[in-house]
């Protein structure tokens, strides 16, 4: 999208309902919405218009830094919420392995993944819930949604990780590394469903 703060929206009626569930003012709001809206799959479309500004603008209520501030608060805790869920994902699963060589590399793959994804998860989900999204869904729904989010990610990251370093003698490591990083963006974007 080119210009995501034009202030002019068009919406079914039938967003009305959830539209008003959402909290925020002014640009606050407007970023609000349109994170919401994709993330229930909801289409957003954009329509080129023509801009004509009077006296340069001079009717604008946009304060470039209070405003700015609002909108990028928003994008900033969601990266901050995954940032600090990658941290605690590869930071135990970091851990876990060293603690559990005995097993075997396999047997070390899968209890490491499931303990520091159990950990990073609960992390995830509650900062995303109460920080990002402020959701206000029942809490046994969206843990029910974020749960079988996770462990679909969960079986698909271990399945791969084991197979990266079974079969391409990869370093576990660094593949965790990589893996931890992709789980907390996604998992992060349904942890408010």
């Amino acid at each position: 999208m080119y210009d995501t703060q034009t202030g002019l929206r068009a919406f079914s009626a039938s967003l009305i309902p959830q539209l008003l569930e959402i909290s925020g003012e002014r640009y606050e709001y407007e970023m609000r919405v349109l994170l919401e809206c994709a993330r229930r799959g909801i289409p957003i479309r954009e329509v080129a218009i023509t801009t004509i500004y009077i006296d340069q603008n001079a009717a604008s209520h946009f304060s470039t830094v209070k405003d700015s501030y609002r909108v990028y608060r928003e994008i900033l805790r969601f990266s901050a919420a995954s940032l600090l869920s990658f941290l605690t994902d590869y930071g135990f699963y970091t851990i876990f392995s060293l603690l559990t060589t005995h097993f075997g590399v396999p047997g070390s793959i899968w209890i490491s993944n499931l303990s520091a994804r159990v950990i990073s998860a609960s992390v995830n989900y509650t900062l995303n819930r109460r920080m990002v999204f402020r959701s206000k869904t029942s809490l046994a729904k969206s843990i029910l949604q974020y749960m079988i989010l996770a462990g679909i990610i969960f079986v698909g990251n271990t399945l791969l990780l084991s197979f990266l370093v079974l079969f391409l003698d990869g370093i576990v490591i660094l593949q965790k590394f990589v893996q931890s990083w992709c789980f907390s963006l996604s998992a992060g974007r349904y942890s408010a469903a």
